[in-house]
């Protein structure tokens, strides 16, 4: 629903989490305090909570992160993301 599809390849990447870049931050609903490593491509595991994915995903890409993964903690599973 975000951003253009993956190729055949997929995409390759360090998984960080939001809260470790940013404490206080794990849902991803305001941009990161500092970014991470800008020299290799990165992807942000950020928590299901209090704004929307389009928020979450445009505070991520304004970050600098190549792609968001979104995780609810009650599912232990990623979130498909979704926006009306």
């Amino acid at each position: 629903m975000f951003g253009s599809r993956l190729g055949d390849d997929g995409l390759v990447g360090r998984l960080l989490m939001a809260g470790d870049v940013d404490p206080g931050n794990t849902d991803g609903c305001r941009p990161l305090s500092k970014h991470a490593d800008a020299a290799s491509s990165w992807i942000v595991l950020v928590e299901r909570g209090n704004c929307g994915f389009v928020e979450k995903v445009r505070n991520m890409q304004a970050s600098g992160a190549a792609a968001v993964l979104v995780g609810d903690p009650w599912y232990d599973l990623p979130i498909t993301m979704y926006a009306s």
